[in-house]
């Protein structure tokens, strides 16, 4: 992946909203009826929906409805990526909201979702699975789909019909009690799109797995877990956090504070190993 003409796009790409009271669950229904209503009239067509006892209108990549005093907004796709931040307002809690970030190849590459597999392997990452599908596109996944957070790899092309190996697309859905916070802190990113990247290339690193992006300002906190003590968790531990972590800091220009942190020579190995690694990693990406 070092092709120049590469292009890499972040966005929201599901997000789920409800509310508990009458006025607040009759106030989301509205506002999504008047996105409809502008978008050519579209809150004329859709179809009835029900969904766990909600009763509502489902179109394309928009679904809501009522249950009782309840209510509910679920948007995918380009709905989503529209519509999150001036509907998220309206909504009582998050209830999941995935974040994505697209990497199209100007040269094939059927390697992506293999390699992030192995690489979880080497992490240890338990709940990981690779899938080939009948066109041949490979999907990644990382985690528990029960979990707050569950990551997937997967070749976007293959699954709109067209050559594998072009479009690849990295996401991270986020579940209740997790979805308030990530899109409080959305909401609140001056640069949403580097925040997603960013966030999408933290909770993979988590799980061995480097993306071929650098988070631009933001470089997040490990998340260190107070159970690191067998020597086994611990070496996981500096290969899933720590590793990813100092690889992140060196490209970003603070190689020589990371150095002085860790009381390494220039010419340390491991430091070599990883500048040359994350060198070969990172390719000249116009980012939309």
């Amino acid at each position: 992946m070092t092709d120049t003409t590469s292009s890499l796009a972040a966005a929201v790409d599901y997000l789920t909203l409800t509310t508990k009271t009458p006025g607040a669950s009759q106030i989301l229904v509205h506002a999504i009826q008047g996105v409809l209503s502008n978008e050519q009239g579209l809150l004329l067509l859709g179809k009835d929906w029900r969904f766990m006892g909600f009763r509502g209108r489902a179109f394309e990549g928009v679904r809501y409805g009522l249950r009782g005093d309840e209510g509910i907004l679920m948007l995918s796709g380009s709905w989503a990526g529209k519509y999150w931040r001036s509907l998220a307002k309206f909504g009582d809690r998050c209830t999941r909201i995935d974040l994505a970030v697209t990497l199209t190849l100007a040269d094939r590459d059927d390697s992506v979702a293999r390699d992030a597999y192995e690489r979880a392997l080497d992490a240890a990452v338990v709940s990981s699975a690779l899938i080939v599908n009948s066109r041949s596109g490979r999907t990644c996944y990382l985690g528990s789909r029960s979990s707050r957070y569950f990551c997937r790899l997967y070749d976007k092309g293959a699954e709109q019909g067209a050559d594998p190996g072009f479009i690849w697309r990295w996401e991270l859905e986020v579940k209740k009690p997790a979805g308030d916070p990530v899109l409080a802190a959305l909401l609140a990113a001056d640069n949403p799109a580097e925040y997603i990247r960013d966030r999408v290339r933290q909770q993979f690193s988590l799980y061995g797995v480097l993306t071929p992006w650098l988070g631009l300002n933001t470089i997040g906190a490990m998340e260190i877990s107070a159970d690191v003590m067998t020597p086994e968790r611990s070496l996981r531990w500096l290969s899933t956090q720590v590793k990813p972590t100092v690889s992140r800091l060196i490209l970003a220009g603070f190689e020589v504070e990371v150095r002085d942190a860790l009381s390494l020579p220039d010419t340390d190995p491991g430091i070599v190993s990883l500048r040359k690694d994350m060198e070969e990693w990172q390719s000249t990406i116009s980012i939309e």
